[in-house]
């Protein structure tokens, strides 16, 4: 049934890269200083259901904020967020690095919440390694080669992020400087495996069917099966 359903999928997660990249902020002047001062609040976002609106939806969740009756939701281009929090039409925003730590070091603005600092998110995953589903089926020892390789390079990031850093902004694969890149590296939790990311992807899965994102009669193991495949037992540094 699992090798079925893994046909049916173009691309599976493998594997956890790290946790940290999406920081929620708002202006200094604003009085917000923690999640539970949301209700009420409009939010800005990069795109309706993207993930910073999931993390956010799971945080506002585990406060007691209905994220869909007790906040507003507004999408905006990523680097037009500060503006849009700036003139007032937003109350705080949720993104991707580096916009939201290029607010904090250029504008003051103050962090709310971060995955890369608070749980339960810190302890998971926001990035995974991902194999499509052609090459699991077909070819699992290159899935597995694949698979350690990324996990390995996620290794190296989190122990040179200035090396990192460089290679990124000089190829300018990320819009932020090499200062500012470095920074954020350095202070994301870079433990690559298998296993914690298996249960990363469970507990997603799970806060999805509560926040209905997910159909409430979701069957979150066959889910599971069908998002997850383990092409190495999990991830020892080779």
């Amino acid at each position: 049934m699992v090798q079925a359903d893994r046909a049916r999928l173009r691309r599976q997660a493998d594997g956890g890269l790290h946790a940290g990249c999406i920081q929620l902020v708002t202006p200094s002047t604003s009085g917000i200083t923690s999640v539970s001062q949301l209700k009420g609040k409009t939010i800005g976002i990069d795109r309706i259901g993207g993930g910073p609106q999931i993390t956010l939806s799971i945080s506002l969740k585990q406060q007691g904020i209905d994220p869909e009756k007790d906040v507003e939701w507004r999408a905006y281009p990523n680097q037009q967020l500060a503006t849009a929090a700036d003139k007032g039409e937003i109350d705080a925003f949720i993104v991707w690095d580096p916009a939201a730590q290029q607010a904090i070091d250029e504008k003051k603005y103050v962090r709310l919440l971060s995955n890369g600092h608070d749980e339960p998110f810190k302890s998971g995953y926001c990035c995974y390694t991902v194999i499509s589903g052609k090459v699991a089926n077909e070819d699992p020892e290159k899935a597995a080669a694949i698979t350690r390789a990324l996990l390995k390079a996620s290794e190296w990031v989190g122990k040179n992020p200035k090396e990192t850093a460089e290679i990124e902004s000089g190829k300018k694969y990320v819009s932020a400087d090499a200062a500012t890149n470095e920074k954020l590296l350095a202070s994301y939790h870079w433990n690559p495996g298998v296993k914690t990311a298996a249960e990363s992807v469970k507990f997603f899965v799970k806060y999805q069917k509560e926040l209905g994102i997910l159909d409430k009669t979701t069957d979150e193991k066959e889910l599971f099966d069908r998002l997850f495949y383990a092409a190495v037992p999990d991830y020892n540094g080779k």
